[in-house]
């Protein structure tokens, strides 16, 4: 389907909502104006909707179609041509409008996606182009059908219709989803690019003349913006799982957790593997990498802290020793080891490592997220 764009039935009530009130206001239906009171409603009822994707790229979509119609030129009525010119014509008129919208939606959506869910479908406008007639020709008309023959009971045969209509789209898109390179990772931009990428849009939509382009390179801020290197380590909240990089992968230490340790290597544009169970000794409440692999971290995950024993054989197999447990003596084998406890991670929750000559320089979920006072709440030194 379209690549990032938003769900078929919240596309439709937006739609539904903007000709609603349009026809209350007495203005045209499709028209930024009725779209931007429509948004008025929307944020007056549900403020934190503005921070929603949904809301962001419903919007998004419908303005660039809306755009996009107004500057659609008028067709040329035929004076006296052949049927099957005159047909020939007006199917490829109606290829070329179906595959516009299908780009202009999925190029509006697309940077609300890559910064949300990291990801963009490649085959998003073949699939779309595929779907259409069997939506624009089969599934709506049906729908439209059988609602309006329902209450006579006459409907079930249309509706029939519409749902194989459903099953051939959706067996469309899982088609191209499963193709190769279907799915591209891209990482997250910076905070700041997505609303420079809102205004961008905007401009686009807004402006009429050539002066509407300046906003080109602003809509493509998402994409374009240069992103740092990923982090060479990433320790999930309380220790209890981490991941290190290896060229363009992340290797999960443990399978618990999966929804978090997807998300951030998504955001990181890693693609999250799980380790290789020959390579690491593992008990039921830590792992430790044999010599020969070349992991930098050593995981202990139980609660209750590891012995003298146990935490030295943690800090001779690795450079980065994590204990969930809070640790108070530690042995002379983890002098030259950076060892997080959990002390740390109560203050300061999740952490990002990457290598800096010697060292490691540390990015805490406390450092993006402020001070607050019900994030300390486990801390044992919070008073």
């Amino acid at each position: 389907m379209i690549s990032g764009a938003p769900p078929p039935a919240e596309r439709a009530a937006t739609t539904a909502s903007i000709a609603f009130l349009a026809v209350l206001l007495n203005r045209q239906a499709v028209s930024l104006h009725a779209l931007a009171v429509a948004a008025f409603v929307v944020l007056l009822l549900q403020p934190e909707a503005v921070a929603t994707p949904g809301f962001q790229m419903s919007f998004a979509a419908t303005a660039a179609l809306v755009a996009l119609a107004a500057a659609w030129p008028k067709r040329t009525r035929e004076i006296s041509a052949p049927w099957p010119v005159v047909w020939t014509q007006r199917l490829a008129s109606w290829l070329l409008i179906a595959g516009m919208a299908s780009l202009v939606a999925g190029a509006a959506t697309g940077p609300f996606a890559m910064q949300h869910f990291n990801r963009t479908a490649m085959y998003g406008l073949a699939a779309n182009l595929a779907t259409a007639p069997i939506a624009d020709f089969i599934m709506m008309p049906a729908l439209a059908l059988g609602a309006a023959l329902e209450p006579l009971g006459l409907g079930a045969p249309f509706l029939w219709v519409a749902g194989k209509g459903v099953d051939a789209m959706l067996a469309i898109g899982h088609w191209a989803s499963n193709l190769p390179g279907a799915i591209r990772t891209i990482a997250s931009a910076p905070t700041l690019t997505l609303p420079v990428a809102f205004v961008g849009i905007l401009i686009l939509c807004i402006h009429r003349g050539p002066l509407r382009w300046l906003g080109l390179p602003l809509a493509l801020a998402v994409l374009l913006w240069p992103r740092g290197a990923a982090p060479d380590v990433w320790i999930g909240n309380a220790g209890a799982n981490a991941a290190y990089r290896q060229a363009d992968t992340a290797v999960v230490m443990r399978p618990t957790g999966p929804f978090a340790t997807d998300v951030w290597s998504r955001r990181r544009g890693l693609e999250a593997v799980a380790r290789d169970r020959e390579d690491w000794t593992c008990g039921r409440t830590h792992c430790l990498p044999d010599p020969e692999t070349e992991a930098p971290i050593a995981l202990w995950w139980g609660k209750r802290a590891p012995s003298a024993e146990q935490m030295q054989s943690l800090c001779a197999s690795a450079e980065i020793v994590s204990v969930r447990a809070i640790v108070s003596d530690l042995p002379a084998a983890c002098a030259q080891r950076l060892v997080l406890d959990g002390r740390d991670y109560a203050r300061g929750g999740t952490v990002e490592l990457w290598r800096d000559g010697a060292g490691w320089r540390a990015l805490w979920g406390s450092d993006l997220r402020g001070d607050r006072p019900w994030s300390r709440l486990g801390d044992p030194d919070f008073q």
